[in-house]
């Protein structure tokens, strides 16, 4: 979103961007592949595998351009009516001189809610187009991913006041 204005603080950053009609977070096509009765429907009438595909083009082109975006969850990739994907909440990218190593963008990739070992074939595959994954890939993506929820259990199990609802 287009960025209106900053704030440096010793304990804290602000950053203040325009809001972007529309827009739903990434989230809400997640949490209703992975329960359908549990989550409604994205308000956005669009794909599944179209909002993945476009997740995966997108890592691409960030890391490609040396960035790791460090918070790359299904919270902070919104979706505008039209397909559009675009990112908030950069406070925690770095911009990297040179190109990402393999590790660093499987990390990026195992942060969105993508939980289908189909779905996350499916979003290395979009990643790696026109080229085939590397054999190792999905197997270091569900390491990876399998790491991140139980940290972030421990981490809610350990502070209990930050539970989410």
């Amino acid at each position: 979103p287009e960025p209106l204005g900053w704030a440096l603080f010793p304990n804290e950053s602000w950053y203040v961007c325009r809001k972007v009609d529309g827009a739903a977070q990434v989230r809400e096509w997640f949490l209703h592949r992975m329960d359908p009765d549990r989550f409604p429907a994205p308000r956005h009438d669009i794909p599944f595998s179209t909002i993945l595909a476009a997740l995966g083009r997108l890592a691409r082109s960030l890391h490609q351009a040396g960035v790791y975006f460090r918070d790359f969850t299904d919270g902070n990739v919104l979706v505008t009516p039209t397909g559009d994907l675009t990112l908030v909440d950069l406070d925690r990218a770095r911009f990297l001189p040179v190109p990402l190593s393999l590790d660093l963008r499987l990390r990026d990739l195992s942060r969105p809610g993508v939980t289908r070992p189909d779905d996350q074939a499916a979003l290395l595959e979009a990643y790696f187009a026109p080229e085939p994954v590397p054999p190792a890939a999905l197997q270091a993506l569900l390491r990876r991913r399998a790491r991140l929820v139980f940290w972030d259990d421990l981490k809610l199990a350990l502070r209990p006041w930050r539970r989410r609802e």
